[in-house]
């Protein structure tokens, strides 16, 4: 199970949010891409922020972390895009074999 990871990031809207996932399929970077409407409060700039945004999910394996934060941040709007990863350590085996199966190779 420890292969496989969950990345989450937000973005202001779900066309853009496609946009990235879209690019992550196209290079077998991630199995799958999960979108959720979300509402967010956060301090920027010194000032309480409400926001609607899309949080964007992420499942692929743990040795592509790098080129998925490297792909959100070059296409993102945000000055410091949130980008979390989150280690899965159980989970359906058939289901994180597929995971694995479903992305490529790491170059490393």
């Amino acid at each position: 199970m420890k292969k496989v990871i969950l990345v989450e990031t937000t973005y202001p809207n779900l066309s853009s949010a496609k946009k990235l996932a879209k690019i992550l399929l196209d290079q077998n970077l991630a199995a799958c891409v999960q979108f959720f409407e979300i509402k967010s409060m956060y301090v920027w700039q010194k000032k309480i922020q409400n926001d609607q945004e899309i949080l964007v999910r992420i499942k692929t394996k743990n040795s592509l972390y790098k080129q998925v934060e490297i792909l959100i941040k070059k296409h993102h709007s945000y000055k410091i895009p949130q980008i979390f990863s989150i280690q899965i350590n159980q989970g359906s085996k058939t289901y994180c074999d597929w995971v694995v199966k479903s992305t490529k190779i790491s170059s490393k």
